[in-house]
């Protein structure tokens, strides 16, 4: 995984992102039109065209977004609709199409950790970087992302994490922040409160699960959606965990999910696990390393008899403390024993 440093205005920060990940970024765009036309039937262009709905409202609520994307696209020698297909991806594949991932959040005493896998599809391990971004005036934050995409899962120097579980949900709208977009914003908030303000003032387009946090020991896993964003706490032992299915009382009321069985397996073992635990990096990881249903498990492989949309697996995990302001990632399934990332932020 490469990993980048980010400094500067919005433009520079898109070109020094689009030269130094060019490579990456072509590769994401050549993967995303296989995956575009397998989950939603869609050409590259055809997907290109989607995501332009959505410049209108980024225009308006994120310009400075906008900028970033439109040198990142000059740099990298691509589109910028190129670049804002890649940041709709799951406005525009996850509508029709759900991946994986297991999180937890877990609080004990003085700690606060937010982890998960990530499941996808093999094809978008060669594209993933670590970006470390500065920028004047906001929070510095790390995000581990697919090339090419503004925001993704990741924390900031003032302890504001935040993690994804993508829902396959029909609900989408274009006069809202997409899903990766608004993930950029949460880490360019200065607390979880003010982070989870913004995502009701802003709204956010399709569904999806926002495990976010901050040091103070706040915590929820946040089901959001174009019809509201609702919050599930953690229990009474400080621990709130999500997979792919909606089951917040008010989202169910108002929305309709897809997911596959094995969402409903994996949230019941996650539960069954880190009942009764305290959080630190091993045990955490202990965790997302299970193997109990096998190729289903949390610690996911891709069968190798099924069609190749369902080939998903683990490709990275990430543990954060968000009091430590430090994160430990790794790619490819924990149970393997891959290498160990850290990242630490501020002093």
């Amino acid at each position: 995984m490469k990993r980048i440093t980010l400094r500067g205005s919005p433009r520079e920060i898109g070109e020094q992102y689009g030269t130094t990940a060019r490579e990456e970024i072509h590769y994401s765009i050549q993967s995303y039109q296989d995956i575009f036309q397998q989950t939603a039937g869609l050409t590259w262009d055809q997907a290109c065209n989607s995501a332009l709905r959505w410049l209108p409202v980024l225009q308006q609520k994120c310009p400075e977004i906008v900028e970033e994307m439109e040198a990142l696209a000059q740099a990298a020698k691509v589109e910028f609709r190129d670049i804002l297909a890649l940041n709709l991806r799951s406005e525009i594949a996850l509508t029709h199409y759900t991946d994986g991932c297991t999180s937890l959040g877990q609080t004990h005493g003085s700690a606060v950790f937010i982890a998960q896998n990530w499941d996808w599809m093999d094809s978008q391990a060669r594209s993933l970087v670590g970006l470390e971004v500065h920028q004047p005036g906001k929070p510095t934050f790390f995000i581990l992302a697919e090339a090419g995409i503004v925001g993704k899962y990741g924390f900031n120097d003032r302890g504001v994490g935040v993690l994804l579980n993508a829902i396959r949900c029909h609900a989408c709208s274009t006069d809202k922040l997409p899903i990766h977009i608004a993930l950029r914003k949460v880490l360019e908030s200065e607390s979880y409160a003010e982070a989870r303000e913004m995502l009701d003032e802003l709204g956010v387009a399709s569904a999806a699960n926002f495990l976010m946090g901050d040091g103070s020991g706040k915590v929820t896993t946040t089901e959001v959606s174009p019809y509201g964003n609702f919050d599930i706490v953690p229990d009474e032992q400080g621990i709130v965990t999500h997979t792919n299915h909606l089951y917040a009382k008010e989202a169910t009321a108002k929305l309709k999910d897809n997911p596959s069985a094995n969402s409903f397996t994996r949230l019941e073992r996650i539960r069954t696990l880190s009942a009764g635990t305290t959080p630190s990096f091993e045990s955490i990881r202990g965790m997302l390393s299970d193997r109990n249903d096998g190729d289903y498990s949390i610690s996911r492989s891709a069968p190798r008899d099924v069609e190749l949309l369902d080939r998903i697996s683990t490709l990275a995990t990430i543990i954060i403390d968000l009091v430590g302001r430090k994160a430990e990632l790794s790619l490819g399934r924990p149970d393997l024993d891959p290498e160990v990332i850290s990242v630490t932020l501020g002093s």
